[in-house]
């Protein structure tokens, strides 16, 4: 069994073997059809490493903008791609490109410095669309659930995402300050069993308040501030408790 699985392997080599050829000089791309020419049609590229004329190019590669060998339509890797065997990978993966035209590998982009969005390079500055990730200073489109940009400069960057009112930093994310708790009035964030009984319960927070928004009720039961009684619930006429 094992020499017939070692024929048919040596038949399937030597066949795609035959399917390619080896090209001369005046005719060196290799055509759909599998023949020497001297120049690929003008609605095909050139393939990145076999000089095979193809309908386009691959993933991480694009149609070279200027004259590549001697070819002008040869497909090459896009930025912070390199050629890896056949295709393109990403340059320095699982470490960061060095700011400007560089291609050497950090482990880390410097403290000053951002990871571009969707890439692994480093870079002086964010898109001015862009803001910088909480955690990560990664560039990207906008910040996340329960998260702001900065209305004031931090450390230096100017939009960089922060946690909302009584959210607070967990791992890459915001969670809710005091969970499970309650925020002790003002701008304390010490966390309570119960808000005292002279206080309320911030409408769709946790925060304890010594009031309620003037156009907000205090739930029947819970001491929460809601926007709308119940119902069978009225405001009552009188002051309750």
């Amino acid at each position: 069994m094992s020499a017939q699985v070692f024929t048919i392997a040596a038949l399937l080599a030597a066949t795609v073997q035959a399917q390619t050829p080896t090209c001369p000089s005046a005719t060196p791309f290799i055509s759909t059809s599998n023949t020497c020419i001297a120049a690929c049609p003008s609605d095909q590229v050139v393939d990145l490493t076999t000089n095979r004329c193809e309908t386009s190019c691959g993933t991480n590669e694009a149609i070279s903008i200027t004259d590549v060998n001697g070819v002008s339509r040869k497909c090459v890797c896009t930025a912070n791609f390199e050629v890896s065997g056949t295709s393109c990978v990403q340059r320095c993966q699982n470490q960061f490109i060095e700011a400007g035209n560089s291609v050497n590998c950090l482990a880390s982009c410097p403290n000053t410095q951002f990871i571009q969005a969707g890439s692994n390079k480093c870079v002086t500055g964010c898109a001015a669309n862009e803001v910088v990730d909480l955690t990560t200073n990664q560039c990207e489109a906008s910040c996340g659930t329960n998260e702001a940009i900065s209305s004031t400069d931090v450390n230096g960057v100017s939009r960089k995402c922060v946690c909302t009112a009584n959210f607070e930093v967990s791992g890459t994310s915001c969670v809710q300050r005091c969970q499970n708790q309650f925020i002790e009035a003002g701008n304390s964030v010490n966390c309570l069993a119960s808000c005292p009984n002279t206080q309320f319960i911030q409408a769709g927070s946790n925060k304890c308040v010594t009031g309620c928004a003037a156009n907000e009720v205090v739930d029947l039961t819970t001491n929460q501030c809601e926007a709308s009684c119940g119902t069978n619930e009225a405001i009552s006429s009188t002051d309750v408790n």
